[in-house]
């Protein structure tokens, strides 16, 4: 079996696609603990920020409406049974 590596037809889209799900997640994030709903005891750039890692997460989480489609057909059909 050999390796399949998806190509990505529009590479721009998709980084601006991360960027933005980055930056959606940091404001959010850093929302919910300037509101005291969240804390964070490492990781944080500064203080009242979402750690590093929480906004790494939100920019792999925008990666993946783009994957959705490279599922094989037989897979998609084993999610509806």
């Amino acid at each position: 079996m050999g390796l399949h590596v998806a190509m990505i037809r529009a590479p721009h889209r998709e980084l601006r696609l991360i960027l933005l799900g980055g930056a959606i997640g940091a404001f959010w994030d850093s929302f919910l603990v300037a509101m005291g709903w969240l804390h964070y005891p490492s990781g944080t750039f500064m203080a009242g920020m979402a750690p590093h890692w929480i906004i790494a997460l939100w920019m792999l989480f925008a990666c993946t409406p783009s994957k959705q489609n490279t599922y094989p057909t037989s897979m998609v059909g084993l999610s509806f049974s």
